[in-house]
């Protein structure tokens, strides 16, 4: 409450959020929090402390300009494709199909400068 308008603020959110648990995504997502067991819960959490590893490291790297962070970058860009075909193949909507092209996309550029660079090293 250090702020001026904190509290208004905080009445606002609270409402937006209160009013948002009536969406069906919302319902969706409590759903699937509130049946989560132990184990489940324990693997997310595994999962999301290498995801976050990794992704600090490409960060890393790229901050200090290494050649392996580029090959890390191509390889996890690489890795979303298999989940966005899966998606698309579960429900095939445009927005989706427009992400996997997009993908695509940035994986074919990032792979052919990656080589051109190489080929002119040689």
């Amino acid at each position: 409450m250090l702020r001026k308008h904190a509290a208004v603020s905080l009445r606002h959110w609270a409402h937006v959020l209160w009013k948002a648990r009536e969406s069906r995504y919302v319902q969706a997502l409590l759903y699937k929090l509130a049946t989560l067991d132990r184990r489940m819960l324990t693997i997310a959490e595994i999962s999301t402390f290498i995801y976050s590893a990794l992704l600090l490291t490409e960060g890393f790297g790229l901050l200090l300009l290494k050649r392996w962070a580029e090959h890390l970058t191509v390889l996890i860009t690489t890795s979303f494709i298999p989940l966005e075909l899966f998606t698309l193949g579960r429900r095939f909507s445009i927005p989706r199909a427009i992400v996997l092209l997009i993908n695509l996309a940035v994986v074919w550029y990032l792979s052919t400068r990656l080589w051109r660079e190489r080929t002119i090293r040689e």
